[in-house]
């Protein structure tokens, strides 16, 4: 009789801790924060990627330089990036007000289009201030800007930095960069 005693309080006790110990992990669940997914980093051979177009120019004279976006999922609502460049090498052309000589591509569909000055470069501003929706996928070149380059065979990088696309709802897309070069015609000296 003692044995059989014995043996149910031991798996009275076996229950017991089975159930704290289910008990006290419903409550860990409950009150530990819910775990945050890693965000997916594109890599160079998958993702959207802002890319400057590589030209070619003569020496002293004006070239158009584009900015595409490859691999377009279709989600983007508004970007913004910031364009680099040596002011020894390359000069950018500018409108009549002042402003840089660049333009939209119209296909990209939006109302707001801003290309500022800053100390090295200029920063590129695009969104729909009257509509959210994405652009079309099938927009691959977003604008151009006319530069006027600094004597013969030079190569110019022209860099982009600090871009930002975001969907409709403001989340921000994972989004890499690729420069470009303008390629001066001609010999150096």
């Amino acid at each position: 009789m003692q044995r059989g005693a014995v043996s149910c309080w031991s798996s009275l006790a076996l229950f017991l801790a089975l159930a704290c110990l289910a008990s006290c992990q419903r409550q860990k669940e409950a009150t530990a924060p819910a775990p945050v997914p890693p965000v997916a980093q594109p890599q160079p051979s998958e993702g959207m990627v802002v890319a400057v177009q590589s030209a070619k120019a003569s020496a002293d004279g004006a070239t158009k330089v584009c900015v595409r976006l490859e691999r377009n999922s279709g989600k983007v609502s508004g970007m913004q990036m910031d364009l680099g460049w040596d002011p020894s090498c390359l000069t950018m052309e500018q409108t009549g007000n002042g402003e840089p000589a660049c333009t939209m591509n119209p296909e990209a569909q939006r109302s707001l289009f801003r290309a500022a000055k800053r100390e090295r470069g200029i920063r590129v501003l695009f969104l729909n201030l009257n509509d959210t929706n994405p652009m079309p996928a099938s927009v691959g070149e977003l604008f151009c800007c006319q530069f006027r380059t600094a004597g013969p065979g030079r190569q110019c990088e022209v860099s982009i930095s600090n871009a930002i696309a975001s969907d409709p709802t403001g989340t921000r897309l994972p989004l890499t960069t690729q420069a470009g070069t303008v390629q001066v015609e001609g010999s150096a000296g």
